[in-house]
C-alpha cells in the first residue's frame, strides 16, 4: 500500500511539474513595456543600455557603448509589437550617435533583444530588466552588506 501511494504521489508531482514546464508567460502589452528597463551585453563590460517607454510605445534609448564613454541619445518614435516580438523605431538625439537598429523578444519583465548598426555590420545581443527590480535587488545586496559590515 505505501508503495502504491509513494508511486502515486511521484506521477503526480511529475504532472505537476510538468504542467508547470509548459506554461507560457502571457504576451506583454505596450502598457507592461511602458516602464524603465536597463541591462546591456549578457556577460560583457560592453554598451550598457537604458530604455524608457510611455503606454504609446515612445521613449528615450540611452546607451553607454563603452565604459567611460560618453552616453549616447535616441529616441523611440514607435514600437511595434507583435505577440512576443518587439521592434524599435529609433532616431539618434545626438548629433554624433550612430544610426542604430533594436528588435527581439519581449515578455512583461524582461527584452531579450539585438542591436545593431543600420550603417555598419555589427549587432549584440542584450537582455534588459524592468529598472525598479533592478534597482530592489541592488539596494537589498547594499543593505545586506551594511549588516554583515557591522557585524565585525
Amino acid at each position: 500500500m505505501r508503495r502504491t501511494h509513494a508511486l502515486f504521489l511521484a506521477l503526480m508531482l511529475l504532472m505537476a511539474s510538468w504542467a508547470f514546464a509548459t506554461t507560457r508567460v502571457r504576451e506583454p502589452k505596450l502598457s507592461d513595456l511602458a516602464t524603465a528597463w536597463l541591462g546591456g551585453v549578457p556577460h560583457g563590460i560592453l554598451e550598457y543600455f537604458r530604455l524608457e517607454l510611455d503606454s504609446e510605445g515612445r521613449g528615450l534609448l540611452i546607451v553607454q557603448y563603452l565604459p567611460q564613454s560618453p552616453p549616447r541619445a535616441y529616441r523611440v518614435l514607435a514600437t511595434r509589437l507583435k505577440e512576443y516580438a518587439v521592434e524599435f523605431e529609433l532616431q539618434p538625439d545626438d548629433i554624433d550617435a550612430e544610426r542604430i537598429w533594436l528588435r527581439g523578444h519581449a515578455t512583461p519583465s524582461d527584452l531579450d533583444l539585438e542591436v545593431g548598426g543600420i550603417d555598419g555590420d555589427w549587432k549584440r545581443k542584450i537582455f534588459l530588466e524592468r529598472e525598479d527590480r533592478v534597482l530592489a535587488r541592488i539596494r537589498v545586496v547594499t543593505d545586506y552588506a551594511a549588516t554583515v559590515k557591522q557585524r565585525e
